[in-house]
């Protein structure tokens, strides 16, 4: 059931018809200041180098730190699933192409299921829904470095939309997401909480197969690729990586454990408190936002956060408070552009300091996702209740 009547609305909802363009300004901006970095295709000659080793049957764990770069990591199954990304199937260039073609299509294929869902619930949201999801900062900087990690936060949008007509589908993009487990799997929670377990089934079954598969492809076994994936780089110390409890534990491995469990326990405690009568399609914002902090988070992987970006900009226009009014804008805004605060802040630290790393703008940035991820959960149950009332 849905308590709002959205017939007449504030006159401060005009916002909405600029906001779109603040937010593409926003957007130019932050890429802009990205290029600058010189970072383009820094990832992929390495990820089309791995997945075409695979294919021809050359273990990468071996030769990394020589043909491939020391620091590369892939899940097995991804040798093998990470082909539909980085076409390692198709000589250098041509993949190029590939890759660039896959990012728009995808791109404008999930900004479309946003605005279609969206459009159900609010009808003035619609042009925010695809200036935001189609120029989103994560995004453009996941394809400008040459990593799917843009891609892959789009299918789990589109697999989440598709979870009840079309569950196989569903599970299919998730097996495929599953190469960036530090990002996918934590999604898998909100399928089951929701009682969706088919394409969570699915997918297990696509990666399990797909693991074998590199198995058979590099003739080791399956146990032998998880163990080189997990232990053969020497990772000891403590990363921003690990997740939020990184500057606790100084162990990698250790730090990661305690930061997926962190990470779950924010899923299950915001879904206990979620109200039932919330839409269905906003109702994944906890995993989508527990995936940028629990696991080997990155910014390249932080796209999903534009759900509950609309999500807020949702509940935004149903506030006649100014302070309310802007306080779902704030999250809005921070959701769909963490990645220009996390940099910016970084920015300015380092002009003060040069020696100081980027870790604590990292560090602040997770813990502003949590924050935020909680005080957004709360509203929600102030604004149901009194819409009830």
């Amino acid at each position: 059931m849905n308590y709002f009547h959205t017939d007449k609305l504030d006159s401060r909802n005009t916002l909405m018809k600029f906001l779109p363009f603040v937010l593409n300004a926003l957007t130019v901006v932050c890429v802009c200041w990205t290029f600058r970095e010189g970072i383009l295709w820094s990832d992929f000659p390495m990820q089309w180098q791995s997945c075409s080793y695979a294919l021809r049957g050359i273990d990468i764990y071996s030769v990394r730190g020589t043909e491939i770069e020391a620091g590369f990591h892939a899940v097995p199954w991804g040798l093998v699933l990470g082909n539909v990304f980085y076409g390692g199937f198709l000589p250098y260039r041509a993949a190029e192409i590939y890759f660039t073609l896959l990012n728009m299509i995808v791109a404008a294929y999930a900004a479309y299921v946003m605005y279609s869902r969206i459009k159900k619930v609010y009808p003035e949201l619609e042009l925010c829904t695809i200036a935001v999801s189609l120029l989103s900062i994560d995004y453009i900087f996941a394809y400008y470095s040459g990593n799917a990690g843009g891609i892959i936060c789009a299918f789990l949008i589109i697999a989440w939309a598709w979870r009840e007509k079309h569950p196989i589908l569903s599970g299919i993009l998730i097996s495929v997401a599953m190469v960036k487990p530090q990002t996918a799997l934590i999604v898998c929670l909100d399928f089951i909480i929701m009682k969706h377990v088919m394409p969570v089934i699915i997918a297990a079954v696509i990666d399990v197969a797909a693991w074998f598969t590199a198995s058979l492809l590099t003739h080791k076994g399956v146990f032998e690729l998880i163990y080189d994936f997990l232990f053969s780089s020497g990772r000891g110390e403590s990363t921003p990586f690990a997740g939020i409890f990184h500057f606790v534990f100084q162990n990698f491995m250790t730090a990661v454990f305690f930061s997926m469990l962190a990470g779950i326990v924010f899923v299950f405690v915001l879904h206990k408190y979620l109200p039932d009568d919330m839409p269905s399609f906003f109702k994944v914002y906890p995993s989508f936002m527990a995936s940028t902090f629990w696991c080997y988070s990155f910014m390249r992987d932080s796209y999903v956060l534009i759900v509950p970006a609309l999500m807020c900009l949702h509940f935004m226009t149903l506030h006649k408070g100014k302070f309310k009014y802007l306080m779902w804008l704030l999250f809005s805004v921070f959701c769909a552009y963490g990645y220009a605060f996390r940099s910016a802040f970084y920015k300015v630290m380092h002009s003060i300091s040069p020696s100081l790393s980027w870790h604590p703008a990292q560090d602040l940035y997770e813990v502003g996702i949590i924050v935020i991820g909680i005080l957004i959960c709360i509203e929600l149950r102030k604004v149901y209740s009194e819409a009830k009332s």
